[in-house]
């Protein structure tokens, strides 16, 4: 939806599919497997030159098992470069609700879910703010979930709440613009990304970009 309201266009345009992990934790992989479950998937699709954009929220494993895990990862499909780059992977800080809206437009958008019966302030979402910003390990962060849950006694739908995020951030009477927002800015590099890559035409074509670094970080003393 944020795609289409930023480009007038579905991804699929673009030759951009988005695959649903399911939640982070099925992403991140377990305590023994620092570069995540998502390794193998990755490398495949950098194989076979289509490149892959990992974007998660800051939770779980995340960060050391895909933020810090996933771009040291080799490839086994061709041993001179790694898995995929750096700049392919992206966790949020927090998670895309507090990342991309402010503590006013998550209270307003969680009334318009909670369809009126219940209140929520700009005060309440800054706890979950700052519950996930000092989170501890082993104690439970203070979720917009949670929030909503103890309001109104029912659970929230993140895909239903993420509808309503959506037409907020494209209202016109909202005063932080769209485009101006860090999901944006992801999905332009996504975007550019899939524009330029043109497929090869020949093996000797598919080795040359296998070789730029492009679809994965060289490996120390690999020949480009």
């Amino acid at each position: 939806l944020i795609f289409e309201g930023l480009f007038a266009a579905m991804p699929i345009v673009f030759g951009i599919e988005l695959v649903n992990l399911r939640g982070v934790s099925n992403a991140t992989g377990g305590k023994d497997n620092p570069f995540s479950a998502l390794w193998r998937l990755v490398d495949y699709l950098h194989h076979h030159q289509t490149i892959s954009f990992v974007l998660l929220d800051n939770e779980g494993l995340a960060a050391r098992n895909v933020a810090a895990g996933l771009p040291r990862a080799d490839s086994i499909h061709f041993p001179d470069r790694r898995a995929t780059r750096p700049n392919y992977v992206h966790l949020w800080k927090l998670s895309f609700e507090l990342d991309n809206f402010n503590d006013v437009e998550l209270a307003q958008a969680l009334e318009t879910y909670s369809e009126g019966k219940a209140k929520f302030s700009p005060a309440d979402v800054k706890q979950c703010r700052d519950s996930a910003r000092n989170a501890v390990k082993n104690k439970k962060i203070r979720t917009l979930d949670i929030l909503f849950t103890e309001r109104t006694g029912t659970n929230l739908n993140k895909p239903m709440f993420g509808r309503v995020l959506v037409h907020l951030m494209f209202d016109s009477s909202t005063r932080r613009k769209a485009q101006f927002r860090p999901i944006a800015r992801f999905l332009d590099r996504v975007a550019r990304a899939a524009a330029l890559n043109h497929q090869p035409t020949t093996h000797a074509m598919w080795e040359y970009n296998q070789r730029t670094g492009h679809l994965g970080t060289l490996r120390p003393g690999a020949i480009s």
